[in-house]
């Protein structure tokens, strides 16, 4: 089963009938404040395919990452210059993972903090930033956090990608708040001096070690 919405297409099993109307809904209602932000109107074919278990997503991500997929991921990105790709867990099997006490808002988010990966990854041409940069604009604009905190990761955990994911959050944040848009979309669109530019936002910060 599919839906179409524009270049998007959605693949989705029996299972997701009774919740996907919605989620297209949230989709419409986020994607064009992504373009903008990146300022872009994509044009290529972006694919996300729902999958019904977490054995069957794990298998998946293995094939193209050849490493075990982590228990708390429940979608990725995928992507070439001629392929464009989410692939994300069913929300009927997302309560039966170390998620299930998450509901059907966080399921939304983290289904627009994947589009705006893939969105990124279109602005890129795949010339993927450091992760920090990656991740945090990801859960900025899909607004997986409403609220300012104190960065308690230490610079070397956040470059090495090993944070919780608020701490992406907050570091980006603090990097709207320093650089201009300009500046920021030239950091998203290539790993150049992104080190360089993280470790100069976190001076700023009094809880890293």
């Amino acid at each position: 089963m599919k839906k179409i919405l524009e270049n998007i297409e959605i693949k989705y099993s029996k299972k997701d009938e009774e919740y996907i109307e919605e989620l297209l809904t949230y989709l419409k209602n986020n994607k064009e404040e992504i373009y903008k932000f990146f300022r872009i109107e994509p044009k290529n074919k972006i694919e996300i395919d729902i999958i019904p278990t977490k054995q069957e997503l794990n298998k998946i991500f293995l094939k193209f990452f050849e490493y075990e997929c982590q228990e708390w991921v429940i979608g990725f990105t995928w992507c070439s210059k001629e392929k464009y790709k989410i692939y994300i867990l069913s929300y009927s099997y997302y309560k039966n993972t170390i998620h299930h006490k998450e509901n059907f808002n966080d399921y939304k988010k983290t289904f627009i903090h994947e589009f705006v990966h893939v969105i990124n990854a279109i602005f890129s041409s795949c010339l993927f930033p450091i992760t920090p940069l990656w991740e945090g604009v990801a859960t900025f604009l899909s607004k997986q956090y409403n609220e300012e905190t104190e960065i308690t990761s230490t610079e070397e955990e956040i470059l090495n990608g090993n944070v919780d994911y608020k701490d992406y959050y907050n570091l980006f944040l603090k990097i709207t708040k320093k650089y201009s848009h300009n500046d920021i979309l030239k950091m998203l669109n290539t790993s150049i001096k992104g080190e360089k530019i993280i470790k100069e936002v976190l001076k700023d910060n009094k809880s890293i070690q």
